[in-house]
């Protein structure tokens, strides 16, 4: 009866291997994957780059004239020009040139010489895009 039940075994192994058609089952191929070379995007990348170029900045400069009294008012003297861009006047000192903002226009004509007094503002934003701001107060020909 042993005997019988290893054989009954052995072709119930065998017929599920086979498969129903009799056939021993075929393995499917294995998918194969390859690599090939590609060539280096255009694209631009949106990580952060590894290497930081490195920048030298000038050193911060204070206006050369000395104040006169407290609140950080200025005066300076220098010929008046006009900017590039229109409505803009500037005045060079030779060392600095000075956006003027609020000053008269009858005084502050291009070629003239005059002597201003106000308070230097450097962080202001401008259209003018020119010289240091200077919130003029007082504005004079020069003598």
């Amino acid at each position: 009866m042993r005997t019988k039940i290893c054989w009954v075994a052995a072709v119930l192994v065998v017929a599920s291997a086979c498969g129903a058609g009799g056939q021993p089952p075929q393995q499917q191929p294995s998918p194969t994957v390859t690599s090939t070379p590609s060539s280096p995007s255009t694209e631009p990348t949106t990580g952060p780059s590894t290497s930081v170029p490195s920048v030298t900045l000038p050193p911060i400069t204070r206006p050369s004239t000395k104040p006169t009294g407290g609140g950080g008012e200025v005066v300076v003297e220098g010929v008046v020009v006009a900017g590039v861009e229109a409505s803009c006047v500037l005045l060079e000192t030779g060392a600095d040139n000075y956006l003027l903002l609020g000053a008269d226009p009858q005084i502050a004509v291009p070629g003239r010489r005059i002597t201003v007094r106000g308070k230097v503002e450097p962080g202001m934003a401008t259209f003018c895009m020119q010289g240091t701001p200077l919130a003029v107060s007082e504005a004079k020909p020069a003598q």
